[in-house]
């Protein structure tokens, strides 16, 4: 697990995945996070995309995040499921992937598991809409309130940077009717 500071992410040799972006001087504030899940997320999901389509602008992690944080609005460090949606639709890099949403709680585990791992093994990205809950064991609200990045490496899936077994993955995914996972995958043309 990674914890960077701000400054950090002006470096050119940042890379996702990372779990968390810190403010350089966090005292004094309650909560000493850069920005919220939603945009940090998004960064993740950005960095990973630039690697896999091999993209080198000379844009740094922090030059991404500034542009994130300008276009995309979060309250209490939330976004909504519909803004999520209206950045993905106008961010040029998410538009050239095919996309496939998936919500995983209408699914039959096995199925969903076998969709999910054939496809984080082939190298795409999900960002995961989710209900996190407040306490362990607590019920589902039906509300999302936490945006996470899913990735595949060598045969393992991990979250945010972390890796996970599969149940723990099964049981993330369906733990609220509305978690929605979007997958990205590159376009043919790129993958050729």
């Amino acid at each position: 697990m990674k914890i960077i500071k701000w400054s950090e992410l002006k470096e050119k040799t940042t890379e996702a995945p990372f779990y968390c972006v810190m403010k350089d001087n966090p005292a004094g504030f309650a909560d000493g996070r850069a920005f919220g899940c939603s945009t940090l997320a998004f960064l993740k999901l950005s960095l990973l995309l630039r690697k896999r389509f091999k993209i080198e602008d000379g844009k740094t992690a922090y030059d991404l995040a500034k542009s994130i944080i300008s276009s995309v609005p979060e309250n209490d460090n939330k976004m909504s499921f519909k803004a999520a949606m209206d950045f993905i639709d106008r961010t040029p890099l998410f538009n050239s992937c095919r996309m496939l949403l998936l919500n995983p709680n209408g699914m039959n585990p096995e199925v969903f598991l076998r969709i999910a791992m054939e496809r984080l093994l082939k190298g795409e990205v999900v960002l995961a809409m989710l209900e996190v809950p407040d306490n362990p064991g607590a019920e589902a609200k039906n509300e999302l309130n936490h945006f996470s990045v899913f990735h595949g490496e060598k045969g393992d899936v991990y979250m945010d940077g972390l890796k996970l077994d599969l149940d723990t993955f099964i049981n993330i995914c369906h733990y609220s009717k509305l978690n929605t996972l979007t997958f990205f995958q590159l376009n043919v043309e790129e993958e050729q």
